[in-house]
């Protein structure tokens, strides 16, 4: 229960940051200036990846 809640708020995390970089990129700037994204996303992806490989075999 507690996994599947916080898999939904990381999938939300996820989506506002690829939003985020989206219009960062859209106006214009350098992947150099959106690097906290840049890391915020793929951690966020990473965790992703990392819960949903914990579920599968414990479940």
């Amino acid at each position: 229960m507690i996994m599947d809640i916080l898999n939904y708020l990381i999938a939300l995390a996820t989506l506002f940051f690829g939003y985020r970089i989206y219009m960062a990129r859209k106006d214009g700037k350098k992947f150099s200036e959106i690097k906290p994204l840049m890391i915020s996303f793929f951690a966020c992806i990473g965790l992703l990846w990392a819960i949903t490989v914990f579920t599968a075999f414990f479940n």
